[in-house]
């Protein structure tokens, strides 16, 4: 979580090297089924490697959105993580890889509404919809690109198109992302 700091604080905390950037991770989330105590973690929009998270390390989260996962929604969160004590190395060693990973979502960026979201990304089908996606509607307005894996995602993916049983794969928006340079900033430019 961004801090203030007086000018002395400020003064200080760079003569003694301190500062360093906060610990945030964007992802979903879900509550643990045995244990009241964490939470499961998914980072971006990946629906399935969950990772238990311990309530007692997070500071603060932000719910941004519900996003689609196949049949059901989870919450769309940024979680800030507490700095670990000084003492604990290994804890810190990695806080320190964290914080320097790319951010799985800018902080800052709009998350635009699901609704319109959807309705800018009907492909089209060479088949009726039986055969394989052969071509992209433009990138919509405000798409959020989320750094998953070293690649751009965008963070409404799987999407099921309405009324059929037809799941657009995350391959279009990376496919998207990367010919409008959508570049994870939140301005998906439409080529229109």
């Amino acid at each position: 979580m961004a801090k203030s700091l007086t000018g002395e604080e400020f003064a200080k905390a760079l003569s003694e090297g301190s500062l360093k950037g906060p610990l945030v991770r964007i992802g979903m989330a879900k509550q643990a089924d045995d244990d009241s105590d964490t939470i499961l973690f998914a980072e971006g929009a990946v629906c399935s490697e969950w990772i238990s998270i311990p309530v007692s390390i997070i500071e603060e989260v932000k719910h941004l959105t519900m996003i689609s996962c196949r049949d059901h929604e989870h919450p769309l969160v940024q979680i800030h993580f507490k700095e670990p004590p000084a003492e604990n190395k290994v804890a810190r060693a990695f806080a320190d890889l964290a914080r320097h990973a790319k951010p799985s979502t800018p902080l800052g960026t709009h998350v635009p509404d699901k609704t319109t979201h959807l309705a800018q990304q009907v492909p089209t089908f060479p088949s009726g919809g039986k055969g394989k996606l052969d071509t992209f509607p433009p990138a919509p307005r405000g798409c959020i690109c989320a750094v998953q894996k070293g690649l751009p995602t965008c963070v409404v993916i799987p999407i099921i198109i309405p009324g059929t049983n037809i799941e657009v794969p995350s391959l279009y928006c990376f496919y998207e992302c990367e010919k409008y340079q959508c570049s994870g900033h939140g301005g998906g430019a439409s080529p229109d």
